[in-house]
């Protein structure tokens, strides 16, 4: 509870004040102001509430995940709402998301979004996805100012204990396959302790790692299942080693 109490004393002012000048009014016309000004107004908000709900954020080398030329898709697994609050954080170059449906109306995060070009998912409806993965395959073909983040699990991991990861949609990877895009493939673990008002740390380390890059030269000759497994093995694999790791850092928080 205190750390929450601790967040909105130091943020309630600015997100105020961010919401009613910037994010009210951006998120019904975007266009109005370039992608790369919006990201950066976002993420300096973004830093700021990680600073106070004092994330500790430890990373591999990610200069070739986040500083190509071109746009890419990033996959990587899901444990916490506040899983895209730290790729914004990691990348100074604009990134953005597909979210589940209901995310829209959130009236903070469902803006941010908007305000990101991002797309909602509506679970519910098979040919509404559709639609949406092909806006994201025009994004990545004609935008490249702006990568795409994607969770192929399609929801939060609410067991991050539990031997494997969810299972993965190989759907996911058809907007990056069909665009001719890099996929890149990520890890992370230890966000889902933060937004939990019973868990008392002083601070919270999430370990985030990039793990490779699958070029479309690389998977000309596989199909979206393929590289699907592939992905899902390689992430796998890592969250078993940050599993372990977490073991014994956590204590030292």
């Amino acid at each position: 509870m205190w750390k929450y109490i601790r967040v909105i004393f130091f943020n309630i002012i600015p997100i105020i004040y961010s919401y009613f000048t910037f994010i009210l009014p951006c998120s019904r016309h975007p266009n109005k102001m370039p992608l790369e000004k919006r990201y950066k107004k976002i993420r300096k908000l973004v830093l700021r509430v990680l600073k106070y709900f004092k994330v500790d954020i430890r990373t591999n080398d990610l200069k070739d995940l986040f500083s190509h030329n071109k746009s890419s898709l990033i996959v990587c697994n899901h444990m916490s709402d506040i899983d895209p609050l730290i790729f914004i954080a990691l990348s100074e170059k604009p990134i953005t998301f597909a979210g589940k449906k209901e995310t829209e109306k959130y009236p903070l995060v469902g803006r941010c979004i908007k305000i990101l070009e991002g797309k909602f998912l509506d679970r519910q409806d098979l040919k509404q996805q559709l639609r949406v993965m092909k806006e994201i395959q025009i994004s990545l073909e004609t935008n490249d100012n702006l990568n795409w983040v994607i969770y192929p699990e399609g929801t939060r991991n609410k067991k991050p204990f539990d031997e494997n990861i969810l299972e993965f949609h190989h759907g996911t990877f058809r907007c990056a396959y069909k665009a001719k895009r890099d996929i890149y493939i990520c890890a992370m673990f230890g966000t889902f302790r933060i937004l939990k008002i019973d868990d008392k740390h002083k601070k919270y380390p999430v370990d985030f790692q990039f793990l490779t890059k699958i070029s479309a030269l690389d998977y000309q000759n596989m199909t979206t299942t393929d590289i699907s497994e592939k992905a899902y093995t390689l992430i796998n694999e890592e969250v078993k080693k940050l599993r372990e790791i977490d073991k014994e850092l956590i204590s030292k928080y």
